[in-house]
């Protein structure tokens, strides 16, 4: 599916550190633009879970809800 973003603006960042090598970042996203031919929602709520591996950081997991108006 063919995605096109014309902006993107994360807000209320916020990092939780698991232990030494696992992380949890959440954030609220603006966006414009479209995925497939529909429009993407105008703002979500997201969670991205993160885990280093041989000294570098790895996404394992993301998340995404659309938040209310």
């Amino acid at each position: 599916m063919a995605c096109e973003i014309k902006s993107y603006e994360l807000s209320e960042i916020k990092v939780l550190f698991l232990n030494n090598d696992a992380a949890l970042m959440t954030y609220k996203a603006a966006q414009d633009g479209t995925c497939g031919g529909q429009p993407v929602p105008p703002a979500v709520w997201a969670s991205s879970a993160y885990v280093k591996r041989g000294g570098k950081w790895f996404a394992a997991s993301h998340q995404e809800t659309p938040a209310k108006p």
